[in-house]
């Protein structure tokens, strides 16, 4: 059976913060996370980094957690957005609004 979660991860440029994620979703079998922001079109280049990931039975509750739990340099910049097979829009999560629960 497949429950495929869509992810969207972007970041100030360098967040050292993103590198927990990436770490966390290797380790957790889901395989590597794809760096999008340079495939941007237009005469300017991305003011932040953009990450993508398809992926199946992810843990959503634990992915959470850690995305709020990582050492983000600039959390107001980190946020989250994931889609379930079925949900047919993406939900967002902001790194900052979670610094008051650290």
């Amino acid at each position: 059976m497949s429950v495929v979660t869509n992810v969207i991860l972007t970041c100030f440029p360098g967040d050292t913060g993103a590198n927990e994620v990436f770490a966390w979703l290797y380790a957790n079998k889901h395989g590597y996370i794809q760096q999008v922001d340079d495939q941007a079109g237009g005469h300017k280049a991305m003011e932040c980094e953009v990450y993508l990931i398809a992926t199946n039975m992810l843990d959503r509750d634990a992915f959470l957690f850690m995305f709020n739990a990582s050492r983000w340099e600039y959390p107001e910049c980190a946020q989250l957005m994931m889609k379930h097979e079925q949900e047919d829009v993406f939900t967002t999560y902001i790194a900052a609004d979670f610094e008051e629960l650290k």
